[in-house]
């Protein structure tokens, strides 16, 4: 008998097992019923939670963003909560060079985004949300808040640094002369204000 968990565990447990297929199969090529075979649940149980994959997708995505927030938070909190360019650019850099179980679905999702239209809607619908809550975070610390214009510009570069990570394998390159990112990004900052 399976054991009863909450809506939110059993959703969470349903996207564990989305994730490891999406990253399997890849996103075009997983099905609900896919999900349903790797999860145990039946079509109904499943249903009951999610009408389909990219519901499932959108909620990694949101847990990954989160978890992005939650190292930025806690990074400012090391630094006394003072949000100085220099600082920022680390955070930035920080998060293009993550190796963390949302990062391969990520990759995966941004380049599922150019043949998939409803996919292109929800990054777009993330990213509208990520930049309210970061200019919220800005605005409490103190920083100055970023342009729509900036901020986009931001994410083009990021989501390229993360794509180069994850396609072509240049994490650790990367790793290696982090400085030089955090120079480049602390020079846009600078441009910025």
């Amino acid at each position: 008998m399976r054991k009863r968990l909450t809506s939110e565990e059993r959703k969470k447990e349903i996207q564990v097992k989305a994730m490891e297929i999406f990253l399997e199969k890849g996103y075009k090529n997983t099905t609900m019923q896919d999900i349903v075979k790797a999860s145990g649940l039946s079509i109904g149980g499943l249903y009951h939670h999610y009408k389909k994959t990219s519901e499932i997708l959108y909620d990694v995505m949101i847990l990954g963003c989160e978890y992005r927030f939650d190292l930025m938070n806690k990074r400012m909190e090391e630094e006394s909560g003072n949000l100085t360019n220099e600082l920022m650019a680390k955070i930035i850099v920080d998060k293009c060079l993550d190796d963390n179980e949302y990062m391969p679905i990520y990759v995966m999702f941004l380049q599922e985004i150019q043949e998939n239209e409803e996919l292109r809607r929800l990054y777009s619908e993330i990213k509208d949300t990520n930049m309210e809550k970061l200019q919220s975070i800005l605005v409490r610390v103190g920083y100055k808040p970023l342009s729509r214009d900036f901020c986009d510009y931001l994410t083009d570069i990021i989501n390229s640094i993360i794509l180069a990570c994850g396609l072509l394998g240049v994490r650790e390159s990367f790793i290696r002369k982090r400085y030089l990112l955090e120079d480049m990004f602390l020079s846009l900052l600078r441009k910025n204000e």
